[in-house]
């Protein structure tokens, strides 16, 4: 299996959204290019703070839709986020920022951790948790693709992973799904 670097695996997951799959993707790029990475961290900020006030603050929207905080300029020209964020701000040339994930069911946490975590929309508001026929989650693709050359876990979830309500089952989102329960997060 050749080497995938984070950034095209980022590709490949917003690519899945419009059909395209990581199977076809692979057979389409046969060139063989080094991946550097040693490692692929994703900053998922599930309840946290809105994408207005860090990564996408829309500061040429109407008051009553954009952000509270002035924007910052990162190091790539033309990306600005909150002025909260200057050390992600000066990091940004080596991430990669996702802005256009979206799915089907409005108003729903659940269905957007799926989406945000997998590249899928699973179609629903939720409920009944976690499932083995899951997509797998970006950090069970990407300890199955880059497995760690020393040996650690190759796909950890801080602080957690979230619960449907108290004392629910898992969020759908997290877990390897039709990859296998070895490949769930520690």
């Amino acid at each position: 299996m050749p080497d995938i670097s984070r950034r095209r695996l980022l590709q490949v997951g917003a690519a899945s959204c419009l059909g395209l799959t990581l199977p076809r993707l692979l057979r389409a790029d046969d060139a063989k290019r080094k991946a550097t990475a040693d490692a692929c961290i994703l900053i998922f900020l599930n309840g946290g703070p809105p994408h207005l006030d860090t990564w996408d603050l829309k500061p040429n929207a109407p008051a009553e839709i954009r952000g509270e905080f002035k924007p910052i300029a990162t190091s790539v020209p033309g990306v600005q986020f909150g002025e909260h964020l200057p050390k992600m701000a000066r990091w940004m040339h080596k991430c990669s920022l996702v802005r256009s994930m979206h799915h089907s069911v409005n108003n729903s946490h659940a269905a957007a951790v799926f989406c945000g975590l997998t590249g899928h929309d699973r179609g629903e508001a939720g409920g009944g948790g976690a499932k083995p026929t899951d997509h797998p989650s970006i950090g069970s693709v990407v300890g199955m693709l880059r497995p760690p050359t020393k040996p650690v876990v190759p796909y950890v979830a801080l602080p957690f992973v979230t619960a449907e309500g108290a004392g629910g089952p898992p969020q759908p989102g997290f877990t390897a799904g039709w990859l296998g329960k070895p490949r769930d997060p520690l």
